[in-house]
């Protein structure tokens, strides 16, 4: 539903170790704003209307230009094929720039590999620490430029907390079947069936919103929401006695393993 040039390259929210920082235009470039998004995946660059930005490839070749024409690609940049910014059958081989237009305003965003230029780190610290950094070539106003930043690193957390709490609530949950009665059992599944599941929709809220809350991501939310509310009030009213202790089970481990 969305245009594919609106962000260039969606990826997913992606559990990461890495994290790409940026440090700053040098030289200063008042107005020029850049954000990176998905720890290390994208970078967005917010260029001020009467400016004139031409971001570089990895071959220093000219990649995008923002313009008061909006944001183009350089359809001879293997940099934009590689990026996702354009389609590999639409690379042409030539001496000079190709530009084609790939949004209308002023704010654009793309897949960008520069921003993690160590892709493995062997480390046993489990502090975030910088490891290297990393610099984008830009022409602003006809004038060279760089967007520098720093790429940082920390190990994964350790994953047995995890198992020893899920296993923790597995034994809670058998004392609790042998000695309540399956009437107590059911009004106790009622309320942690709602939580489990409001759990499970704020997870999927946070990877639509990862990069900020938008009209279609939040129409998307609530339509999630609205329909997972009525799917599990059809199955939970169908259900009885056994059958809807059941249901409130599984519901409970699709939130789990979510």
């Amino acid at each position: 539903m969305l245009p594919a040039t609106a962000v260039a390259h969606a990826s997913p929210a992606l559990s990461t170790d890495y994290e790409a920082r940026i440090e700053g235009f040098r030289p200063p470039a008042p107005g020029l704003v850049a954000r990176v998004l998905g720890s290390d995946q994208r970078l967005e660059l917010r260029v001020p209307p009467g400016r004139v930005v031409v971001v570089l490839g990895v071959e220093h070749e000219p990649f995008l230009r923002f313009s008061s024409a909006g944001v183009e690609a350089n359809l001879a940049s293997p940099t934009a094929v590689s990026a996702r910014v354009i389609a590999s059958a639409d690379a042409v081989v030539a001496a000079a720039a190709r530009w084609r237009r790939v949004g209308g305003g002023h704010v654009f965003a793309w897949h960008e590999s520069r921003l993690r230029p160590l892709p493995h780190v062997s480390d046993s610290s489990s502090q975030p620490r910088r490891v290297t950094g990393w610099s984008i070539p830009l022409i602003v106003d006809a004038h060279g430029a760089r967007l520098k930043g720093s790429e940082w690193h920390a190990i994964r957390p350790p994953l047995w907390p995890w198992l020893a709490a899920g296993a923790l609530a597995l034994a809670l949950s058998g004392v609790a079947a042998r000695r309540l009665s399956r009437q107590a059992l059911r009004r106790i599944a009622v309320p942690l069936t709602a939580v489990a599941v409001g759990a499970l929709l704020a997870g999927w809220a946070g990877i639509l919103f990862v990069d900020g809350a938008t009209l279609i991501g939040v129409l998307l939310a609530l339509a999630a929401a609205v329909a997972t509310a009525l799917g599990l009030a059809v199955l939970l009213s169908a259900a009885t006695g056994t059958a809807r202790l059941g249901a409130a089970a599984l519901i409970g481990v699709l939130s789990m393993t979510f």
